[in-house]
């Protein structure tokens, strides 16, 4: 069994992993630069906060916030930590530690900066010692584990002329990581960087398929002990596009937010930030309307619910892009959910029911 490990531990069983479905993607035009990248994003642990590279404002990094989940973010503020501006063309990744106090960045070299509140400003840049074999490869995409002992960075064969992999390094002082070893692409793809989801117990990351489709994809342990097993590795539902690349993601606490860019053809100036929240989906039906089933379930194009008797239920479908295809705010008993316009597939209805809902896969074939 294969297996793509981020640590040198126990094996995860592969009929432990959930996948993640997201919905409602939208570009962040709030503050989205159309003539410059916006990129390398790092979203805090509540999603209230936007940590990005910033095009329109020299590639530094910059903070946009929003009051609560359902507003856009503020005008971004920039967080000046490099002194000269930096080349248009030369994005710089930005990685924070959970509670925004540290920040490591990757420009050529590595650098780290801390401040002592989220109010103060980020110290001076200091130059890290970055040790590793290869003479002919360019590094990008950084990422760290919480503890910030454990840093990943996307690795570009320049005589090949491609991604080779992730390279990971340990912390062996306060100011040097060294190299350990590569970990290899799963059969297919080309890992172009990525990030772990607060609790460390995801991978998220952009890979890029045998036929140049880039996406994102997750891989899923359940203790940050284990080891990450091959067999968890899927395509995250709801957030790529078939034509854009999707790359660069980041998310919340518990996954509830992912933040990711979209470029065309890969180009470095066409980077805009996404933004999509999480759809939940569950098995287990609120005792109050658990008497509701669906059938036919496959079915060609048709679905009934029976059990609801004289209840009126809000009903939404949505479909594996996170996409609203369906929806009916007064569905009765007398109603039916018709997909006749919708390809064969996967989709998720969400039934809800005063405060009560639940969200059930059903398929058209």
């Amino acid at each position: 069994m294969a297996r793509y490990t981020f640590s040198l531990l126990m094996f995860l069983s592969a009929n432990l992993f959930s996948q993640s479905t997201y919905q409602d993607v939208r570009a962040l035009n709030e503050i989205n630069n159309s003539n410059h990248a916006d990129a390398f994003p790092w979203i805090s642990p509540d999603g209230l906060r936007l940590y990005y590279c910033s095009g329109g404002n020299s590639n530094q990094l910059v903070v946009s916030s929003r009051i609560n989940s359902d507003s856009a973010f503020s005008t971004p503020v920039i967080l000046s930590l490099f002194p000269a501006p930096i080349a248009q063309n030369q994005g710089v990744s930005y990685f924070l530690s959970n509670n925004e106090l540290e920040v490591y960045m990757f420009l050529g070299d590595l650098w780290y900066a801390h401040r002592n509140t989220l109010q103060s400003t980020f110290s001076n840049p200091v130059k890290i010692k970055l040790s590793h074999p290869f003479s002919q490869i360019a590094l990008n995409s950084l990422s760290l584990n919480n503890e910030l002992n454990k840093l990943y960075l996307s690795a570009y064969d320049i005589n090949l002329q491609q991604y080779v992999g992730l390279l990971e390094f340990n912390k062996i002082a306060a100011d040097s990581f060294a190299y350990t070893r590569i970990l290899p692409n799963p059969p297919g793809y080309i890992i172009l960087g990525g990030q772990f989801s607060k609790d460390e117990r995801s991978f998220i990351f952009s890979a890029r398929h045998i036929d140049w489709r880039t996406s994102i994809y997750q891989l899923t342990r359940t203790n940050i002990s284990d080891s990450f097993d091959l067999n968890t590795f899927h395509e995250i539902q709801g957030v790529n596009d078939t034509i854009l690349a999707n790359t660069q993601p980041t998310v919340a606490d518990n996954l509830e937010w992912i933040i990711f860019v979209r470029s065309q053809d890969g180009a470095w100036t066409s980077n805009d930030l996404y933004i999509a929240k999480k759809l939940h989906v569950t098995h287990v039906i609120n005792k109050k309307i658990s008497d509701i089933s669906i059938y036919p379930n496959p079915s060609t194009n048709i679905f009934h619910l029976t059990g609801i008797e004289q209840k009126i239920l809000n009903l939404t479908v949505y479909n594996l892009q996170g996409q609203k295809i369906f929806q009916n705010s007064n569905f009765s008993n007398k109603d039916e959910v018709n997909l006749s316009d919708q390809p064969k597939g996967i989709y998720f209805m969400k039934i809800e029911e005063n405060s009560n809902s639940t969200t059930e896969k059903i398929i058209v074939e």
